[in-house]
């Protein structure tokens, strides 16, 4: 007997493939919206890790911490924490006392004339010492102009006229060389705007000048100084040992970056478009020492027998393995222990109280113990952050120790550090630089305040003393004149 078909199966087909079709499509959808939502999970991830830097887990200054950021104490080697240091000078500190100048401009007696305990009038000197006190005052400052006129002169002889050439000693511009070093003080060591040079130059000395005339005079003044400056960058890339560090920069409305590379003898600065590696040989150039530097990827060219990493910016970093919570803050807390540890021993070592051959049998444990941490950090599957900078971080394993093996190396990078804060005040109050003379002026400045000030030299005499020469075609004092080349430690804080 034939089968007979029902007559719902066509459409009961039809249906079953449209859901199946259906079907289909959802779960390509619902796969499409769970890698959405693992995307999503992660970026979230992210910006809440970005809302929660500041200068103990990343690289910005405490400056701008917010005023409710709280101030966490930093832990001893034994994990307790450690108070906080109470404001103003520590227990130790000397001190600084202004001293008395031998050869006072004028000196003032002063008698008793009367008895501060009977109040007799019939007094004497006695043959003591007098006590002596002095009062430093600055005298007013107007300005002192210079008018030389030049007589035209008729020749009797062809009845030429003309007008005699000025003294080889006298400026060719309005304004004479403590003038012009005055206002390259300014801008280019105390970073005030041209704006308010302007303003100080004429409530001071009582000089108009205009926003141009400031611009002019440092660029007169960055001509001078370019040669002790260059002879300043080959001298520090002379040294046995360096530290190197970049900010950001701002140039004709567009990003740059300020270089900074610290030496014991000179410190040069360079501003740079680009942050890469041609950048980065500019700055070496000819330098074959160790190099202090932090984690940035340009610096991995450089051989890794002759590098030290910052610890200081390995510490921020572990504190951000410790905010990340789970087992990345368990490793982060172990990293800090071991960090804390290995600073106090340091610092003992540095202080002259405990010997580096000491120091090193102490490390050994440590270093292996940094190591099997970071190795466990590998592993992480919950933190993928932490798992890649662990990765990365061991990988440069080597860079870690130089500081104990190799004297005059510092395991901070703290002293290039504090130089490069320099140039963020200045980016701060000008907003960057607007054409290449001013990049240059820029660089030169902060190389020749910075490398004076290592030196104790006054920055401003040798300002006058350089606008001096260079009136009289003699070319500009050195930067390095009382450079010490025995000294090669670049110290940290």
């Amino acid at each position: 007997m034939p089968q007979r078909s029902c007559p719902r199966c066509p459409a009961l087909k039809r249906r079953i493939a449209a859901l199946e079709a259906e079907n289909a499509g959802l779960r390509v959808e619902a796969e499409q919206l769970r890698a959405e939502s693992v995307m999503l999970q992660a970026e979230n991830a992210t910006l809440r890790e970005k809302l929660t830097e500041n200068s103990g887990n990343s690289s910005k200054p405490p400056s701008s911490d917010p005023t409710s950021h709280p101030r966490h104490p930093k832990r001893t080697p034994n994990g307790r924490p450690r108070l906080p240091r109470p404001p103003g000078a520590q227990r130790g500190h000397r001190g600084s006392h202004r001293k008395l100048v031998d050869n006072p401009d004028q000196v003032c007696a002063v008698d008793a004339h009367r008895c501060e305990k009977c109040g007799g009038r019939h007094l004497t000197r006695t043959e003591a010492a007098p006590q002596r006190h002095q009062v430093v005052e600055i005298p007013a400052a107007p300005s002192n102009v210079i008018e030389w006129q030049r007589y035209e002169a008729l020749c009797l002889d062809c009845e030429h006229r003309f007008w005699p050439e000025l003294p080889a000693d006298v400026p060719m511009g309005g304004f004479g060389p403590r003038l012009q070093a005055t206002m390259a003080y300014f801008t280019g060591t105390l970073w005030l705007s041209r704006r308010a040079t302007e303003h100080a130059v004429g409530d001071l000395f009582g000089v108009p000048i205009s926003l141009g005339s400031v611009s002019a005079t440092e660029a007169v003044v960055s001509n001078v100084i370019a040669t002790p400056v260059d002879d300043a960058h080959s001298a520090a890339c002379a040294q046995p040992v360096a530290g190197i560090d970049e900010t950001g920069w701002r140039h004709h409305r567009g990003k740059a970056w300020l270089w900074a590379f610290c030496t014991a003898v000179a410190t040069v600065f360079m501003v740079a478009t680009n942050r890469g590696d041609a950048a980065f040989r500019a700055m070496v150039r000819g330098f074959h020492g160790i190099l202090v530097s932090d984690r940035w990827v340009v610096y991995d060219a450089w051989d890794m027998a002759k590098r030290q990493l910052c610890w200081a910016h390995l510490e921020r970093m572990w504190q951000k393995f410790v905010d990340r919570g789970g087992p990345s803050a368990q490793i982060g807390r172990a990293l800090l222990e071991e960090t804390a540890r290995m600073f106090h021993w340091w610092h003992k070592v540095r202080d002259g109280t405990m010997t580096r051959q000491r120091f090193r049998s102490h490390m050994l444990p440590v270093i292996e113990r940094v190591h099997a941490l970071l190795d466990r950090g590998m592993t992480l599957r919950a933190h993928a952050k932490t798992r890649r900078t662990c990765t990365r971080i061991r990988k440069l394993a080597p860079a870690l120790w130089t500081f104990i093996e190799v004297d005059g190396v510092e395991p901070t990078n703290n002293a290039t550090e504090r130089v490069v804060r320099m140039g963020v005040q200045w980016r701060a109050r000008s907003l960057g630089t607007q054409s290449d003379a001013g990049r240059e002026y820029v660089a030169r400045m902060l190389t020749a305040t910075a490398t004076l000030r290592r030196h104790g030299r006054n920055v401003y005499e040798y300002l006058v003393e350089a606008m001096n020469n260079h009136l009289h075609g003699i070319p500009a004092p050195s930067l390095l004149r009382d450079a010490n080349p025995t000294k090669t430690t670049v110290q940290a804080a």
